[in-house]
């Protein structure tokens, strides 16, 4: 693509046919066309690329990531529930490009649930969308509060009245009062996100409505971390604060 060999710099149109192995008319007809739209300059014989063009240059790129990076993923993405996740998540899903998938293992069916609650002990903030009720990641992610991790926390109705019946919202009302806890509710989720500091895991419900704990997207960079934190956010400012 012309227009992102020339991203990356200006080019004549001999470094043109190089990069690109297209021949010198058919390069010519491409960047007259370009010329048309604003999208390419040229300066004696280098061809270079508008403020436009710089920016179509950069939605190419960020195009090819995201398909890159949906491919690679393709086995956790195509057998889930999607519909809770806004498109625009996905049109940045580039950000998950150095993801892992842990999955179960004939020899540690566990393998997914081990791998989280070991990335749980060295976060100091999680985020966390709730949307099952479960005793082992609820004591877990206690664990860390009383360690003195900030905890985030958005269920649904539905988990908030097993909270009740298991009394594990009196034990929520006792660790605010020493630690550095919040609780929203969420009328509807159908995925389970934490995002720390360190890292961020997601798992996705199958198109029948049941949790899938076999397998886990986990991402430990940067850019992943601030996918889910924006996911969080979006979340969040669907959800109701609830005063424990």
């Amino acid at each position: 693509c012309v227009v992102v060999d020339l991203y990356f710099g200006k080019k004549n149109l001999s470094q043109l046919r190089e990069d690109l192995g297209k021949s010198s008319a058919s390069l010519l007809h491409v960047l007259s066309e370009l010329a048309s739209k604003n999208l390419v300059l040229k300066s004696e014989r280098n061809y270079y690329l508008s403020s436009k063009g710089y920016l179509f240059a950069l939605n190419v790129i960020k195009l090819f990531q995201n398909w890159n990076s949906f491919t690679m993923l393709e086995s956790f993405w195509i057998k889930h529930d999607l519909s809770m996740i806004p498109i625009e998540f996905f049109q940045s899903s580039y950000l998950l490009i150095d993801s892992e998938i842990v999955k179960s293992e004939e020899i540690d069916f566990a393998k997914p649930l081990k791998v989280y609650l070991d990335l749980l002990q060295d976060s100091k903030i999680l985020n966390v969308i709730f949307p099952i009720f479960s005793d082992i990641h609820l004591n877990a992610l206690f664990k860390e509060v009383e360690k003195g991790s900030k905890l985030n926390l958005i269920t649904t109705p539905f988990v908030l009245e097993s909270f009740r019946q298991k009394g594990f919202m009196k034990r929520l009302f006792e660790l605010s009062q020493d630690y550095d806890v919040t609780l929203w509710r969420c009328d509807d989720l159908n995925f389970f996100m934490t995002c720390s500091e360190n890292f961020m895991s997601l798992n996705l419900f199958f198109m029948d409505n049941h949790y899938d704990d076999s397998v886990m997207l986990l991402n430990k960079e940067e850019e992943g971390i601030i996918w889910g934190k924006y996911l969080f956010d979006y979340i969040l400012n669907k959800s109701v604060k609830i005063i424990l």
